[in-house]
């Protein structure tokens, strides 16, 4: 038995989601969501007959200490949505299958948002839960509305599916990809039956699923859309999807997009305005489906004339070509139509018509007459069409004329074949028709005489007189002699009757009927009727539009409940706090002076600090909050009630019938922002708001947001987060702003449930206004810096964008740091995806991106398209300096075409593109470069004397780090080695020590060389001053020798040796331990313990350094140790003595005496190898340096004779004219400065 207290835990692991039941108070409350409970009333008037999916509601339900708060969610899993119809239902039950072979699949699931203001789900993921939202709007539809959205599932669906969040400029992923699968199927196939021909359209409904009404044709349109859009930019991201089931789908014939579209047109009137596919889709199947008017080809045909000029049989209509003869049984009248088909022209029909002529007066039979009747018919038939068919009436008037004629004009006729004769002018031997092949020109001439033999004797050639040679095609040469003797029987009949014919008395043709055409047109797109409302203002209530106006078109005029400013704060007053001070009585405290000064002092500002009067704020209560909630709600009923009424109370009719756009939140919306950002496009709308209308509307998204912000408080003081709550009171909207003159910033407040504070409205205003420079007329940059959590990325970037790009003449191109490129994307794509539908565009670019002609165009053409509709770009300052050294790199490589199109995107970047820098103190920091190497790789200059020399220098900062560590204890970080044999810790912290480091390190190296004193002083100058010549030690000293001062003072004057001392090992640089990072060298480091992908460091030197300094601290692995002895055992040819210096600068101990002599090393031995002699020379100085100047520095220390070079300088530099300033961004943590 559960007693009244206990808890029991509930999980649901297929999901990764957990609730918690208290036996006390009966709820089930979220995990996740701990303020939220699965509510016992899981209907919310839309998704019906979906039954999986949980309604989560806030706890201050419960206890009604916040009635008006019911930001209420929607959980639902992932998986197969299916619809069953079943009899005893008026609607379908959707079910969502779960099975599936991928694990990811199974724990997905999606929250949404139930926006009870607009009336509608908010999903939270971009473009998947978008999409999977519409799927679920879409198999729950039916034809009545729902109840919660005011439209039906499909119009939501396809409202959601025109929305920017489910576009993409990259392609989707395999989840979003299986959503758009299920969603292109709702759609029926549809497919001409048969395939080949198309006479009769057969569509596949689904049927037990949902009714046909709502199996939309544009479904898989729109999917098929989604799809191309995203893969258009194909070679920018990598990715495979050949095999995928969508591209199956596709490939199959499953529908007949044509058809499909063409079905959709046919359609398309019944569908509601949201439930249609957009402007541009339409104009392109309006264009891949062009229809022209039908023109009848009788028109301009009438003639008057019945008789003919005459004409003869072989010079006109048997002269030549092929012929197909068709007998008279195959001349049936009916049906009329196969006349006009080729194989019935008349050259093929006469001789048969003349056979039935003939059939018709010499064969008796009961329904001659009425055969005879039926003749004439097909006569005057084929004197109708003959100016379509191209036909002479004469030979037609000679059939009529037979068989009008007493007698027939000959006896007993043996007609030839009816079957198919080819080059019918072709009736004797033709000796260039034969194809010999190569034969010679006297085996030629006994060939042709023995085949023309043949033919004249009508006989089968059977190449009797060569019968060696095989090149002779006999067959072909038969069929050929048996054309040309088909051809001369035909020619013989036909002359035959032609003869006969002389004494035939002609008889004329029925005139042709008149006949008045009938007149054909289509019509035009923008002919067609389109159903517009009728927009009034007559009975708007003036109370309720003052009311508006003052909210909308003016900035906050006390509309919003305030604190109370000035509130005294009664504090007792206590006494200065003597004991905190010392003694200050001269012998006591030798300090006493100090102490009696700051004593004065600090009582003097205690009197003063008790004589101030304290203020507070005295913030409104629970109750008066939850009045004033009461008040604006009433208020913001009343203003939509108005104007709903002010719309439809002319168009009753069509708005209840669903001709026109449904009279809600979300269409309202997106007209007033269409209309206020397009004054000259209001045609193009079905819904055109008047301006009190507008102001009426944005009267109350003023209140809306207004309302969103006081439940928000009294959700804080629900949970008793009090200073939260005041956070909020104190936030008083639109204070330094006219929501009129920025209705996208209103709108992004309403729809994220935000309300734009005062100071991030100030830092958007100052960066959107250009600011001109008073020598010039150019525009000056914009810099802001900010503290951390002050909305700079999740506020301010999107007023930005909306603001910059409110016009198409500017493209706003926001560039954020390549680490947080995804969690910007997403963010901005969730902000401005919904009612403001504005699409963010990723672009990237790297050297391994080989763009061609073409697809740079394509480039081009997606940077104008978002310049048109008002995208914004999101890329790093990676991408824009990759770009601009591949222009070059183009350019050198001679590809001109693709270099010159790249320069063009380039010129009109800088005149279209207004940039906006976030976390611009990284992304300008001057360390920051991209480097295109040119050429093939080469030895570093200097080749092993280079890392030979660091490896003795580092030696020297050794053996001198505990000195200097004890001069500059404050300035140097230094840890001492457990080994002899290791390197210590030794960090500079500031530059003070490196002198005296530099100068001991240069006398040290200068001592063990055997130079005269003079030159000494002269070499140590050099090495040591950065102003000193090289002009002095040129004449003097080889090169080789030249090459190694210049090393040393690289390293020492140039300090490459005091940057790599002071970076941090692991923090800083590092080795990369990826698998996939095949480099042993030392990178850059981001974090620590997190190496900088696709980066090193450009200074060899610097590379070298911090490369030795990773491995002396990190030590070797056991497989580098392997590779050490391996080959000092194989290739060395005096292994013995190298060993004996690794191991003399271990201390003498046991274990040191064990392994001591090399002959006494066995690698074979595992115990010997990991208990003693790796971890003894693991870490040994000598041993790394012999891997590295065998294994790394070899191989890896390379580097090429020319480089293109762009810096962080070529964002935002002043050389380059920029018609468009930048906005730029500095993240701090401290206040603002």
């Amino acid at each position: 038995m559960l007693r009244e207290n206990d808890v029991i835990h509930i999980h649901l692991p297929r999901l990764g989601i957990a609730f918690r039941y208290n036996t006390r108070d009966n709820i089930i409350t979220s995990r996740e969501y701990s303020d939220m409970y699965i509510d016992e009333n899981q209907w919310f008037g839309t998704l019906t007959g979906l039954t999986s999916g949980l309604i989560l509601s806030p706890i201050a339900v419960i206890n009604e200490t916040n009635k008006h708060y019911s930001c209420r969610k929607l959980i639902v899993p992932f998986g197969q949505v299916q619809a069953i119809k079943k009899s005893d239902h008026n609607h379908q039950i959707v079910t969502i299958e779960r099975k599936s072979t991928s694990t990811s699949f199974l724990h997905q699931y999606f929250v949404f948002v139930l926006n009870d203001r607009l009336r509608i789900l908010q999903p939270t993921d971009s473009p998947t839960g978008w999409l999977y939202l519409a799927l679920l709007h879409a198999m729950t539809s039916h034809p009545l509305l729902d109840q919660y959205t005011g439209m039906t599932g499909m119009e939501r669906s396809f409202q959601l599916l025109h929305s920017a969040g489910c576009w993409s400029d990259q392609p989707y992923d395999s989840i979003t990809r299986n959503i758009l699968l299920q969603i292109a199927t709702i759609s029926p196939k549809v497919n001409f039956y048969p395939e080949h021909l198309t006479c009769m359209v057969k569509i596949d409904w689904n049927e037990n699923s949902l009714p046909y009404s709502m199996q939309h044709f544009g479904y898989y349109l729109i999917v098929k859309k989604l799809i191309e859009t995203s893969e258009e930019w194909n070679f920018v991201h990598s990715s495979s999807t050949s095999d995928d089931e969508i591209q199956k789908l596709f490939q199959s014939k499953k529908y007949n997009e044509k058809l499909l579209a063409k079905l959709y047109w046919d359609y398309r009137d019944s569908y509601n305005p949201t439930a249609r596919l957009s402007a541009q889709m339409e104009k392109e199947i309006r264009c891949a489906n062009s229809t022209n008017s039908y023109e009848p080809i009788w028109e301009n045909c009438y003639s008057h004339s019945t008789n003919y000029s005459p004409l003869r049989l072989v010079d006109h209509l048997y002269s030549s070509g092929d012929v197909n003869l068709k007998n008279s049984e195959e001349l049936r009248c009916f049906p009329l139509s196969r006349w006009l088909k080729d194989e019935y022209q008349l050259k093929n029909i006469w001789i048969g018509l003349f056979k039935f002529v003939e059939q018709l007066k010499t064969v008796e039979s009961d329904h001659k007459n009425d055969d005879i009747e039926r003749f004439e018919m097909l006569l005057d038939f084929l004197h109708y069409i003959s100016g379509k068919c191209s036909t002479k009436p004469f030979y037609l008037q000679m059939l009529k004329s037979i068989l009008k004629a007493p007698n027939l004009p000959s006896g007993s006729i043996s007609y030839p074949e009816f079957t198919r004769y080819e080059h019918i002018q072709e009736i004797t031997f033709q000796s260039h028709r034969i194809n010999l092949g190569n034969l010679g020109r006297y085996k030629r001439s006994i060939a042709l005489e023995e085949i023309q033999d043949c033919f004249v004797k009508n006989c089968t050639y059977e190449n009797k007189n060569l019968p060696l040679v095989h090149q002779i095609r006999t067959y072909e040469i038969n069929m050929l002699l048996k054309s040309w003797r088909e051809n001369e029987k035909l020619r013989s009949f036909i002359e035959n009757i032609q003869n006969h014919l002389r004494s035939v008395i002609l008889v004329p043709l029925n005139a042709k009927v008149s006949l008045n055409p009938q007149q054909f047109a289509f019509e035009l797109f923008h002919n067609h009727f389109q159903i517009c409302l009728n927009a009034k203002d007559k009975c708007i209530d003036q109370k309720l539009l003052k009311s508006a106006q003052e909210k909308f078109l003016h900035p906050h005029s006390n509309y919003f409940i305030k604190p109370k400013m000035y509130v005294p704060i009664i504090n007792e007053k206590k006494e200065f706090p003597q004991e905190i001070f010392p003694s200050t009585d001269s012998q006591i405290n030798p300090l006493s002076d100090i102490t009696n000064y700051f004593k004065e002092h600090l009582t003097e500002s205690w009197k003063k600090f008790n004589l101030t009067e304290e203020y507070r704020k005295e913030f409104p209560s629970v109750k008066e909050n939850n009045q004033f909630l009461d008040s604006v709600r009433q208020e913001s009923i009343q203003m939509w009630d108005e104007l709903v009424k002010s719309i439809t109370i002319t168009n009753d009719l069509l708005v209840k019938m669903g001709l026109v756009l449904r009279i809600l939140p979300t269409t309202l919306i997106s007209v007033f922002q269409q209309i206020w950002l397009n004054d000259n496009e209001l045609n193009v709308l079905s819904l055109h708001l008047t301006l009190q209308q507008r102001t009426l509307l944005g009267g109350i998204m003023v209140n809306w947001i207004v309302e969103q912000q006081i439940e928000r408080a009294l959700n804080f003081a629900n949970q008793e987060k009090w200073e939260d709550f005041e956070k909020e009171i104190l936030n008083v909207p639109h204070t330094n702003w006219i929501p009129s003159e920025h209705v996208p910033w209103l709108i992004l407040e309403l729809e994220m449930n935000i309300t734009i504070r005062e100071i991030q409205v100030q830092v958007a205003g100052h960066m959107i206004q250009p600011m001109l420079n008073e020598n010039n007329a150019s525009v000056r940059n914009i810099v802001m810096q900010m503290n951390m959590g002050e909305g700079k990325t999740s506020v301010i970037l999107p007023m930005l964008a909306l603001s910059l790009c409110s016009s198409s003449l500017s493209l706003v191109r926001i560039i954020v740091l390549k680490a947080l490129f995804p969690m910007n994307y997403q963010s901005l794509r969730y902000k401005l995806g919904g009612l403001l539908n504005r699409r963010v565009m990723p672009f990237a670019c790297r050297r391994d991106m080989n763009f061609s002609h073409v697809q740079v165009n394509k480039i081009f053409d997606r940077l104008k398209q978002g310049l048109h509709n008002l995208d914004i770009v999101l890329t790093s300052p990676e991408d824009i300096l990759s770009f601009d050294l591949l222009t070059i790199d183009k350019c050198r490589r001679q590809e001109f075409d693709t270099g010159r199109s790249m320069l063009s995107i380039q010129s009109w970047m800088k005149t279209f593109a207004r940039d906006v820098l976030d976390e611009s103190d990284e992304i300008l920091h001057v360390k920051y470069q991209l480097i295109y190497s040119i050429g093939r790789q080469q030895q570093v200059d200097g080749g092993v004397e280079r890392w030979k020399t660091i490896q003795y220098v580092l030696d020297l900062v050794k053996q001198h780090a505990t000195n200097i560590a004890q001069q500059y204890n404050d300035d140097v970080f230094y840890k001492a080695s457990e080994r002899q044999s290791s390197f210590p810790e030794f960090r500079l912290l500031n530059h003070r020590p490196f002198l005296e480091l530099c100068r001991r390190i240069a006398s040290d190296w200068i001592n063990q060389k055997s130079y005269r004193q003079l030159d000494q002083q002269l070499i140590l100058s050099f090495i040591l001053d950065t102003n000193s010549s090289i002009n002095g030690l040129v004449d003097q000293f080889p090169h080789s020798t030249i090459q190694s001062f210049l090393i040393m003072r690289g390293l020492l004057s140039s300090e490459v040796l005091f940057v790599g001392l002071k970076k941090r090992y692991r923090v800083n640089f590092g080795v990369n331990q990826n698998a996939k990072f095949n480099r042993l060298m030392a990178v850059p480091f981001r974090a620590k313990d997190v190496a900088a992908e696709n980066t090193e460091f450009g200074h060899p030197d610097m590379a070298i350094v911090l490369t030795q300094i990773s491995y002396y601290y990190k030590g070797l692995t056991d497989s580098q140790m392997v590779q050490c002895f391996n080959r000092l055992n194989q290739d060395e040819s005096d292994p013995e003595m190298i060993y004996d210096q690794w191991i003399s600068l271990e201390e003498e101990n046991n274990i040191i005496a064990s392994i001591k002599q090399w002959k006494r090393v066995n690698l074979k031995d595992y115990q010997q190898r990991t208990q003693l002699l790796f971890p003894t020379l693991r870490y040994n100085m000598l041993v790394i340096n012999y891997f590295l100047n065998h294994f790394v520095f070899p191989q890896e220390a390379k580097q090429f004779p020319h480089k293109l070079v762009a810096s962080a300088w070529d964002l935002s530099s002043d050389v380059i004219i920029l018609l468009q300033p930048v906005s730029i961004f500095i993240h701090s943590n401290n206040a603002i400065t």
